[in-house]
Order: C-alpha cells, then structure tokens, then sequence
C-alpha cells in the first residue's frame, strides 16, 4: 500500500525486512527511523530513500555502529529457523550492535554450512 511513490507504511518495512512490526515501532518511538505522517489517521510511514540509510542514533554521544535493517532481517531468519520463537528473536537482535550481530550471523552460517 505504497502512498506518493516513496512512502511505505511501517508494517511494510517491516515485512521488507522480515522483522516484527513492534521492532520497527521501537526503532520510529526511539528517533532511529525518520517516519512522516500521512493521512487523516495520521499514519507514520518510512521513505523508500531512507530504508537502506543505517539506523543512527539521534544522540551526540559516540555510539557503536548499530545495525542495519537487513543484517537485523538476516539474524532473525536464522534464529527463527534454529526453531527459536519470534518474540525471542526480537528480544535477542533488538539491542545488538553491528560486530554482534554480523559476529552471530557468522557463527550461526558456520554452524550450518
């Protein structure tokens, strides 16, 4: 349900990026997604052109990389198809930093390749 061409609606980034809706919401309530407001119900949509930006804290404070949308995707395959349940694959990858989760990604494609 694309608005303007460059909109997506939060439950589609989601999708796009195989992770649970309420992740995405977290990342919008914490600032680390930018979303516009569309619509009368004043829905928050992402821009298409910001989906592949990694998400960056809106802190002044130096952080650790976090990581990007499809590494986050790509973790959460993996430990639902190790039989983990969904909830828990969220709560494992949300709060992560980039070498974490690439480290795990690593880990887990050695353990299965």
């Amino acid at each position: 349900m694309a608005r303007d061409g460059d909109i997506i609606t939060v439950k589609e980034f989601a999708d796009k990026f195989r992770v649970d809706v309420s992740v995405v919401r977290g990342w919008v309530k914490q600032g680390l997604i930018d979303y516009v407001l569309v619509g009368p119900r004043n829905m928050r949509c992402v821009r298409k052109s910001d989906i592949l930006k990694p998400i960056q804290p809106k802190s002044r404070i130096p952080t650790p990389e976090p990581a990007t949308p499809p590494e986050v995707g790509q973790l959460l395959q993996l430990l639902l198809a190790s039989g983990m349940d969904l909830e828990s694959a969220n709560g494992v990858v949300a709060s992560m930093e980039i070498g974490d989760v690439k480290a795990m990604i690593a880990d887990m494609e050695g353990a299965n390749g």
